[in-house]
């Protein structure tokens, strides 16, 4: 099986996650890019050249050039990670059979933009072989608000990897609660500042507690001002991009995993901290609710209430046996549906009967 994978290189978490698990599957796998992915073997990327700096002109300027080396690899399938970038490179190559995963803001964000935004996904989804989406509430919104085949498009949640993410050394310290998010701080819809202002009211009631920040972007040093405005800064570290690895370790010392997303796709590091046994406080969005209830195995908290966040924090912290409960239930949960290894397996099965033209049985093997 050769597949040639269209995704974003500049963050290597999502791609590097593909690779080692295609290789692992001794599939012959290349992944596409205009940047350089020294994280991959050599031979595994095809590199494009290009100084033009819009990402729609770079795909178009050198279609000529990729639509070549596209055909000296010869794939048995192209997919596409990500509907109006990668999607719509796909859509011009124009090679079948041709899958596109839908992410999240690419549907729910991108499109309200323009019209020629919301043409390139529509463009995407005709073209398409295959449309995945990563949760049931994003298929739903296809289906509301483009034309596409349903038999096509399925959902496919893609899961976190458990031989990273999973309770093994977890150790938590109930002296010195660590609540933790690992959203990053590109992007105002993850809505960090919520958790940032609920941080003075735990501490009135749990002094010790420490919060804990992975990931970076553009809003850490807004984030960072206001922890020295609200004389929270000795309690709270911004840890900045880790590893995979990395941040399994630190979940594993969390009590607590926070996500108040105003929007989101399938929330996977949601998906992780569930496997490491944190306790989930999440925005009440069907990102979230898919993969927990409340109270047993999490809270739902309102994206404009840091009150509210504060006091389920301070409940969660107290109650000991509530938190347990939910570590049984969530890693449960994370082994069923989310789990990456078994995932891949299914798209593999996916990729099979799409390249041998038998899509009609492929839609048992979703989720």
């Amino acid at each position: 099986m050769k597949v040639l994978l269209l995704i974003d290189t500049r963050n290597w978490t999502f791609p590097k996650k593909w690779y080692r698990k295609y290789k692992e599957l001794s599939i012959d796998v290349k992944l596409l890019s205009f940047y350089n992915a020294d994280y991959l073997q050599l031979d595994d990327y095809i590199r494009i050249k290009t100084w033009i700096p819009s990402h729609r002109l770079k795909m178009i300027g050198k279609l000529s050039e990729i639509k070549n080396k596209i055909k000296s690899f010869k794939p048995d399938i192209i997919h596409a990670i990500q509907v109006t970038r990668q999607g719509f490179l796909a859509s011009l190559i124009d090679y079948h059979p041709m899958i596109v995963t839908a992410i999240g803001s690419d549907i729910f964000i991108e499109p309200k933009k323009s019209i020629i935004e919301k043409w390139i996904v529509q463009r995407c989804f005709k073209k398409a072989d295959l449309v995945t989406s990563m949760a049931e509430h994003m298929t739903d919104y296809i289906k509301k608000n483009f034309k596409i085949d349903e038999k096509k498009l399925i959902t496919f949640p893609w899961g976190c990897d458990t031989k990273i993410f999973n309770l093994e050394n977890r150790k938590v310290n109930e002296n010195e609660p660590i609540i933790i998010t690992t959203r990053s701080m590109t992007n105002v819809l993850y809505n960090q500042e919520l958790i940032i202002n609920a941080i003075p009211e735990v501490l009135k009631h749990i002094p010790e507690a420490k919060f804990i920040f992975i990931g970076d972007g553009y809003l850490r040093t807004k984030y960072e001002k206001l922890c020295e405005k609200l004389k929270v800064k000795n309690s709270v570290k911004f840890l900045g991009w880790q590893t995979q690895e990395q941040i399994a370790e630190w979940l594993k010392k969390s009590m607590i995993f926070i996500s108040v997303a105003r929007s989101d796709g399938n929330n996977i590091s949601l998906n992780e901290a569930m496997a490491c046994g944190c306790f989930p406080i999440c925005t009440d969005i069907p990102a979230n609710r898919q993969w927990y209830n409340e109270p047993d195995s999490g809270f739902f908290v309102n994206p404009d209430n840091s009150e509210e966040l504060a006091e389920k924090i301070i409940i969660a912290i107290k109650d000991k046996k509530l938190r347990k409960k939910a570590e049984e239930i969530n890693c449960q949960t994370v082994s069923e549906r989310g789990d990456w290894h078994k995932q891949a397996l299914k798209m593999l099965e996916i990729y099979k009967k799409l390249k041998n033209g038998n899509w009609g049985q492929a839609s048992s093997v979703h989720q």
